[in-house]
């Protein structure tokens, strides 16, 4: 197996199918094009409040898992930008009329809870290579699903620029997360390891919308 930056390339390469299945999923073509039902729009925002609910334990534990300073300090400013992100998607709930009284009434999906509760394995209890590969493999699938749904959550259901702001991600800057990963990528069990994770990773993303979308 490539190891390196090589490594990287080809990981790429062979995610290639499992990143389309979530970046062309049905709820992304159904947002864009107006088709989604607007309960099933809620249904979206009320997992991914369940989704990111532990993020500040998440990222901790990738603070701790890190085994240098400069990884310390990335995982310590991505937490930083989440958290953010939480502020901003408040406000594409209220503007979805989802009050925090029914933000708590709702029930978690296990479907839509795969996907964190493997990141949490991930942190706690693999390696850091496979908790980075994992984390690059995240953050592009879901960069791109904003991009392509964000102006249809506007066009479609009259939501203002100021509710979807969280949707709203710049083009990613991922050469940190691609040299943690080819630093760790030393050899085949390693890399045999991070390539799993990666995999994994977008496969339980996928998951989640499948749960958004059935219901289940």
């Amino acid at each position: 197996m490539a190891t390196g930056r090589d490594f990287v390339r080809q990981l790429r390469q062979d995610t290639e199918a499992l990143m389309q299945r979530i970046t062309g999923h049905a709820f992304v073509h159904e947002t864009v094009s107006g088709r989604l039902p607007r309960e099933t729009l809620i249904r979206f925002a009320e997992q991914e409040h369940h989704y990111v609910r532990g993020i500040y334990d998440y990222f901790a534990m990738c603070v701790l898992q890190a085994p240098d300073l400069d990884m310390k300090e990335w995982f310590i400013e991505v937490a930083a930008r989440e958290v953010g992100y939480l502020g901003l998607y408040q406000r594409f709930m209220q503007a979805l009329g989802v009050t925090p009284e029914a933000l708590q009434r709702s029930k978690p999906l296990p479907g839509a809870l795969a996907a964190t509760n493997y990141q949490f394995r991930l942190a706690g209890s693999a390696s850091p290579g496979e908790n980075m590969a994992a984390v690059l493999m995240i953050e592009e699938s879901w960069a791109e699903v904003c991009r392509r749904i964000h102006q249809a959550l506007q066009t479609h259901y009259g939501l203002s620029a100021e509710a979807v702001a969280g949707f709203d991600i710049p083009p990613l800057d991922v050469q940190k997360e691609e040299a943690f990963i080819a630093r760790f990528a030393t050899g085949d069990e390693i890399c045999r390891l991070m390539h799993t994770a990666a995999e994994f990773a977008l496969i339980y993303e996928a998951m989640f919308f499948d749960s958004v979308m059935s219901g289940r």
